[in-house]
């Protein structure tokens, strides 16, 4: 090595400012023949967490990241007071004022719901990367999708999607240019489909492994395909049921941290990004069909607003951290995070209310008494017992030995004749308890 120089490697570093919003990634990439090229993407935000700019930058003449302003692209976005996207332009293309910037309007029906995505942000991915133009959106009374529409004569494509009968999730889409229609079908309650079956005789059943999540397909003549996943969740490759087998480098697909694919035309058609969630991109301008609402990777925004007040920083954003962050649902992500967080809160206020009662001390409420302890202990040893009626006779076998007494500290009452038999005190169980009677059927 010589004196000076240094080794890079393929890898990505992030940079995050106060709020938690990633505004920086360092992306080294590994090319053909072993090189290693850096692009670095700075975000900009306002106080909405609208992303008001990124500055992109490819590498410099040794691959390395830089913030030369030879090297650089920038978009600027604008927003009305409701935090729609209005318009966004992309200009200083690679550091000159060379070519022709680019800019592009969006439209919104009455119930800001995104009806125009413009050109500027709509590129086609996988079989699609071929389309260009405006996109026409259109949507049911719940806000899924309807329809989506791209180009003009020869060229023009539209998809149509149907819900299933309980209008939350798509049960069909139709793709006119192919002529090819899709039935999903599912295996539970959730919108992430089992198998599909195509109007050409294809059908595919998706694999699913022990976490849950996708791990490969099944096609109708048997063969099985395995997808390459990395940790974020998406699929980056794909691999035969052989196992002299190995992932093809033409068949390798990545995404940038919001999800648009660093090459469009290699992206898979079905599922890319957050494809082990089975998030699906099988429509136009490679958006993705993200729970409950459709989701742009270019703009790193929803198409329409969040039916979950509060769920992200706007209403339209998506995670503004999306590499430890998402909203595979369109709606709260941290939603079934903050129930389960209320419910061991509760849990742990219950358990604490009995411990501080089983043992003397001050009493809380008593409405959050839960009268689990005396289940699994009798008497002041604290032994444990698998069930209430081992429990029940330990007790009991205690009291008529005599040696059962006032194991909560107060009163003459043993365990047994407290817990189990005649519970006419409310002494354990604070002043304005009911007499409590066991349910368990001991």
């Amino acid at each position: 090595m010589r004196l000076g120089s240094a080794r890079r490697w393929p890898g990505l570093a992030y940079t995050y400012d106060a709020d938690g919003r990633l505004t920086q990634v360092d992306d080294s990439a590994l090319g053909q023949g072993g090189s290693v090229t850096c692009t670095r993407r700075v975000y900009g935000f306002d106080a909405e967490s609208d992303r008001t700019s990124l500055a992109s930058f490819t590498a410099d003449a040794d691959g390395a990241c830089n913030s030369d302003p030879a090297n650089e692209t920038d978009t600027g976005y604008s927003y009305d007071a409701a935090d729609r996207l209005l318009s966004d332009s992309v200009s200083n293309l690679g550091g000159t004022s060379a070519g022709t910037a680019v800019s592009g309007s969006y439209g919104y029906d009455q119930l800001g719901r995104t009806s125009t995505l413009p050109a500027v942000d709509a590129a086609g991915i996988g079989s699609h990367a071929g389309l260009s133009g405006d996109v026409s959106i259109g949507y049911y009374a719940n806000d899924y999708v309807n329809s989506q529409s791209q180009g003009v004569g020869a060229g023009a494509d539209t998809i149509t999607f149907t819900l299933d009968p309980m209008q939350d999730r798509v049960r069909s889409q139709s793709d006119s240019a192919s002529g090819v229609s899709t039935i999903e079908h599912y295996g539970d309650d959730s919108d992430s489909p089992v198998w599909t079956v195509s109007s050409d005789g294809s059908m595919t059943r998706n694999l699913i492994g022990p976490d849950g999540s996708l791990a490969g397909s099944v096609d109708q003549t048997g063969t099985v395909t395995w997808d390459v996943v990395n940790p974020h969740g998406d699929v980056v490759g794909q691999i035969a049921n052989d196992t002299t087998a190995t992932p093809a480098a033409s068949g390798f697909s990545s995404s940038t941290e919001y999800g648009a694919p660093r090459v469009a035309a290699d992206a898979y058609d079905t599922y890319g990004w957050v494809g082990s969630h089975r998030r699906s991109s099988n429509d136009l301008a490679g958006l993705v069909l993200m729970g409950v609402r459709l989701y742009n990777p270019t703009t790193g925004r929803f198409l329409s607003t969040d039916p979950i007040s509060g769920g992200n920083p706007n209403t339209y954003t998506y995670p503004t951290d999306p590499i430890n962050g998402s909203d595979l649902s369109g709606a709260c992500p941290w939603c079934l995070v903050w129930g389960l967080e209320l419910l061991a809160v509760a849990l742990v206020a219950a358990l604490t209310y009995e411990a501080v009662d089983h043992y003397g001390g001050i009493q809380l409420h008593p409405t959050l008494h839960l009268h689990m302890p005396h289940i699994f202990h009798h008497g002041g040893q604290n032994e444990t017992h698998p069930s209430m009626k081992k429990a029940k006779a330990a007790a009991k076998k205690e009291a008529n030995s005599g040696s059962g007494g006032t194991y909560r500290g107060k009163g003459n009452c043993d365990h047994y004749h407290c817990d189990y038999k005649d519970a006419p005190t409310s002494h354990h169980r604070g002043p304005h308890s009911k007499p409590y009677r066991p349910k368990w059927g001991v």
